[in-house]
């Protein structure tokens, strides 16, 4: 058809990439297509069926209706709209959303994507910009290619600055690799 594509990137959760992976390394069909997996940062992801988005609505006195924005950092950041010109921004800890969390998000030990060409994330990155990795050469040629052609910036960080950030990164992997341990052994 004319809108098969013969070179595709993916971007994906953990679990979503490592699957690619596997069908890489198996041969199977598509993908052969894939060109480049970018991978995101995550912790853990929801199930929100409408009963269960009923009862976050009433834990959290949010309307997904009325949600504009989703961030994740230390903790789950949604901004909800209160009217036309105001936008407040609710905090909720990962630990009280343990009940929204997918089951096999509790096997899952990969915080920062590690079978991505390139992983994304904004833990530990300041406002408006996003931790960048870079994971195979594939990715670090596609990384330089963007930087020189203007098409993302990097934000030079002193080196306490990048220790925070690496410790934060690697305190919330070790959280999820410690939660993974915990529920294989119960």
């Amino acid at each position: 058809s004319k809108f098969k594509k013969n070179k595709l990137a993916i971007v994906g959760t953990p679990c979503q990439i490592y699957t690619i992976r596997c069908m890489q390394n198996l041969g199977v069909t598509p993908s052969d297509h894939i060109e480049i997996c970018l991978g995101l940062f995550c912790y853990e992801n929801f199930i929100f069926d409408p009963t269960q988005r009923k009862k976050f609505e009433q834990d959290f006195n949010i309307s997904f209706n009325n949600i504009r924005k989703l961030n994740i950092k230390e903790d789950v950041i949604v901004d909800v709209a209160q009217d036309e010109n105001k936008i407040n921004s609710i905090h909720i800890p990962f630990n009280h959303l343990n009940e929204y969390m997918r089951p096999a998000c509790k096997a899952c030990d990969d915080f920062t994507n590690v079978y991505a060409d390139i992983s994304f994330g904004g833990l530990g990155s300041p406002e408006k910009y996003t931790t960048v990795l870079a994971r195979t050469e594939k990715g670090q040629r596609i990384m330089e290619q963007a930087l020189d052609a203007g098409i993302i910036k990097s934000l030079k960080l002193d080196q306490s600055q990048k220790d925070k950030m690496i410790d934060l990164i690697t305190q919330y992997a070790n959280k999820k690799q410690i939660r993974k341990e915990q529920f294989i052994s119960s």
